[in-house]
């Protein structure tokens, strides 16, 4: 039964998707009627006018392009000066309605109940459908988890109390402590080069490692193997 509402639900989100996808282009507008994007070695300010409705939000991809001001009429930003030797380009990013964007990523981590679907990826997926960068898609399916984690922890601590678990929290709270803390810690180091090594190289690697894993795990069932543990 509960197999049978996972699948509804998650048949469920794809056809929410894919209503909100078709009715996304008529609520929200972006027009660029300017641009100053060219600049000395020395840098510059630059900006780029635009016509819109909604929300607008920018994102850059280099740490030399700093952006100032982002409203619905202008993004304004500024150049770094270049002491090297070669041209440089930068991906400025300006999107608007970001608030269905991001209700459409959180319906894409529904996708994650079932078996075997890693949430975050499931997540990145929906932030690259919606014309995120790699960087954004991943940075936002961490904040995403967020709620989520908050969420299932908080159910966890209210079902040990209702089943008069207390004392085990109370004798064990050193060690959790401590354990939360050093997750925290080595959560933010494992953050911080997952999105740098993304940003650099993008998802291929992680596709070739589920596909060559995949690929032998089935080869394994095909051949007789038993896989189980424990």
């Amino acid at each position: 039964m509960r197999k049978l509402f996972n699948i509804f639900l998650f048949v469920l989100c794809i056809v929410a998707i894919a209503g909100c996808n078709d009715t996304e282009s008529s609520e929200f507008k972006l027009e660029i009627k300017a641009v100053n994007t060219n600049f000395q070695a020395t840098g510059g300010k630059g900006y780029i006018q635009l016509q819109s409705t909604g929300n607008i939000t920018a994102d850059v991809d280099v740490d030399w392009c700093v952006l100032k001001e982002v409203n619905p009429n202008e993004v304004v930003f500024e150049v770094k000066e270049n002491t090297g030797y070669s041209g440089r380009n930068a991906l400025l990013t300006i999107s608007n309605g970001i608030e269905k964007k991001a209700f459409n990523i959180g319906l894409f981590q529904c996708i994650a109940m079932i078996p075997g679907v890693s949430r975050s990826m499931a997540t990145i997926v929906g932030g690259m459908a919606q014309k995120l960068t790699r960087k954004d898609a991943a940075e936002f399916s961490f904040f995403l988890a967020v709620p989520t984690m908050f969420a299932a922890t908080g159910y966890k601590v209210l079902k040990l109390f209702l089943d008069g678990g207390t004392e085990i929290l109370v004798n064990n709270m050193p060690a959790l402590i401590i354990g939360n803390v050093v997750a925290f810690v080595v959560a933010l180091l494992a953050i911080k080069f997952f999105i740098s090594f993304v940003t650099k190289y993008g998802f291929k690697a992680f596709g070739w490692y589920r596909i060559i894993v995949g690929g032998t795990i089935l080869v394994m069932l095909l051949l007789g193997y038993n896989l189980e543990i424990g």
